[in-house]
């Protein structure tokens, strides 16, 4: 399996918690693309294993999350578009495709790679190889820009400088006016504390941003509108085991979110 890195070779941790998370009787989410794609790479995750289980159950809350909200947007939009930021091996299309979306992948060259050992691209399901940075990839989402379009970025924004994720926040808001955005987000003293995470520090990545909600980002423009927001300790106490009383301190409870806003037209 082709070496990633940087921000690249997180892509593997979702993936390893959503296969743990499969196995389990008692599972959140069941994916079983995960299992497939792994049967094929047979990727190593032992700087992970030992240390993952909050981890996988966070991710497992994302992934509930961010499935049942592409589903209600598709339900909505039966054929909306769909841009997965920083995509890496996401199985979500498979989950949750209608038979209408357009779904666009956005990651680098070398996730790429592996993404076309495990997947086939078809006219609906696309890969585009950009930096997200690169604003180049927003030309090729121009052409639909006239259809509702959802921005995912899972796993991601927390990986860049505050300046960084308004440049994109805000790129985006201007070229596609009226389209929606699901973030993952970080509170302040989580992004501080790379160190302390029991999975991503065992990678040579820093978390960078973090924010206390995502209605702090309607002070950034005028035309960003704050939807909703969703709190993982919220759910599934018994899964958390002791850190189900972090939803008593509010630092802590929103410590780890995910959160829909829109941009008006």
């Amino acid at each position: 399996m082709e070496t990633l890195n940087g921000v690249s070779q997180t892509l593997l941790i979702p993936l390893y918690a959503r296969f743990l998370e499969t196995q389990r009787d008692d599972a959140i989410i069941r994916d079983e693309k995960s299992r497939e794609i792994i049967d094929q790479l047979n990727p190593d995750f032992s700087q992970f294993s030992k240390t993952i289980w909050s981890t996988q159950v966070g991710i497992a809350i994302r992934t509930e999350i961010l499935d049942r909200e592409t589903s209600n947007f598709l339900k909505q939009n039966p054929t909306g578009v769909v841009v997965n930021l920083g995509a890496g091996l996401c199985t979500r299309f498979f989950r949750v495709d209608n038979g209408f979306v357009k779904w666009f992948e956005l990651d680098l060259e070398p996730v790429k790679q592996l993404w076309g050992k495990v997947f086939t691209e078809t006219e609906c399901h696309r890969y585009l190889v950009y930096s997200l940075l690169d604003f180049s990839w927003i030309d090729e989402i121009k052409p639909f820009a006239a259809s509702p379009i959802l921005f995912i970025a899972e796993g991601l924004l927390f990986y860049f400088e505050e300046s960084e994720v308004k440049e994109i926040i805000t790129t985006i808001k201007n070229n596609f006016p009226g389209s929606e955005m699901l973030i993952e987000a970080i509170g302040p003293s989580q992004a501080k504390n790379t160190q302390k995470h029991p999975v991503v520090s065992k990678t040579d990545v820093f978390f960078k941003w973090g924010i206390k909600t995502g209605k702090d980002l309607e002070q950034w423009d005028k035309d960003i509108k704050f939807i909703n927001e969703w709190y993982y300790y919220d759910k599934y106490g018994s899964r958390w085991r002791w850190y189900r009383f972090y939803r008593y301190i509010p630092s802590l409870r929103k410590g780890y979110k995910i959160f829909h806003i829109k941009f008006n037209k």
